[in-house]
């Protein structure tokens, strides 16, 4: 009976010892929310430069528009904050979103979908990936498959967007 109490006693003591080591090496306290939340902001409009000029030429000749929606987002420790939707509105009737989904996503910096509208199941992830310096490597993943990750790049989202016209 004493070794199981001791026992006891002993796991418990290491549980909460580990809590208490975890508690003082936590980098959480060390992120400045506050540049993080901006940062993704930043990111989101970065973003929507890139597609709006990569596809300037369609908007040229009358074959996309572009129009945004508003959506408001919630995250741990960022907290409640407003972005937007960016819409592709094709001349067959077609519409492509983008939606920011998040900062603080497991295995990237941040993450948006990119779908079809009424197709959400065949999305696409459009990654952020923050180097050792800092600097952003955004990627386009097929989101069922989680396979064919590829550099994000303006024949690719053609290459996507003409599979899902087809």
């Amino acid at each position: 009976m004493f070794c199981r109490v001791q026992k006891k006693k002993i796991l418990k003591m290491g549980l909460k010892e580990r809590l208490k080591r975890e508690l003082k090496t936590d980098h959480k306290s060390d992120v400045n929310w506050e540049k993080r939340k901006n940062d993704w902001l930043n990111s989101i409009e970065t973003l929507y430069g890139r597609i709006t000029g990569w596809f300037s030429d369609y908007e040229s000749e009358g074959l996309v528009s572009f129009d945004y929606s508003e959506k408001t987002h919630s995250e741990d420790y960022i907290g409640e904050y407003s972005t937007k939707k960016l819409h592709l509105r094709f001349t067959n009737g077609k519409e492509v979103v983008v939606e920011p989904m998040g900062t603080l996503i497991i295995g990237a910096w941040g993450r948006f979908d990119f779908y079809l509208r009424g197709y959400n199941s065949h999305k696409y992830y459009i990654l952020i990936f923050k180097d050792d310096d800092q600097s952003p490597r955004w990627s386009i993943v097929n989101a069922e498959t989680k396979k064919e990750q590829q550099p994000l790049s303006k024949r690719y989202l053609e290459k996507v967007i003409d599979t899902w016209f087809s």
